[in-house]
């Protein structure tokens, strides 16, 4: 009974999400330099077939995905319009629902956008090919 109340103690808390995201990002780190690297890269190209008829669900021009482009494809959509909601929420009602407080967040992802852009252009000049300056 003990456990159960710390599960679902645990799981309405806000961070959750965050925290199993995290230990996911860790332990697939740590997988894939680890001696099972092979094994966790042989996964990740495994093709996968969900097929309904003759029409395969998971193909892309006639190929079939491989679990990686599965992930990159389908699932990083998933995460970003999940992302992009939650961010919608917290601009109409939510921490940034004011010009006031959603000033510097927008200020500092800006910048996130565009520092990266000037420091690539001072180290790769126009002109360099393949962004190999210096």
């Amino acid at each position: 009974m003990t456990i159960w109340r710390t599960m679902r103690n645990f799981s309405s808390m806000n961070i959750t999400a965050s925290i199993l995201l995290f230990l996911a990002a860790v332990s697939a780190a740590i997988i894939a330099n680890s001696s099972v690297a092979p094994v966790y890269q042989a996964f990740l190209s495994h093709e996968l077939h969900l097929r309904i008829g003759s029409f395969n669900l998971l193909s892309h021009g006639g190929e079939n995905l491989r679990m990686i482009e599965f992930i990159n494809d389908g699932l990083m959509t998933i995460f970003f319009l999940l992302v992009g909601l939650e961010i919608k929420r917290e601009l109409l009602v939510g921490e940034l629902s004011s010009f006031r407080k959603a000033a510097l967040p927008f200020i500092a992802a800006c910048g996130g956008m565009l520092v990266p852009i000037i420091i690539y252009m001072l180290i790769c000049p126009p002109g360099s090919v393949g962004g190999q300056g210096l």
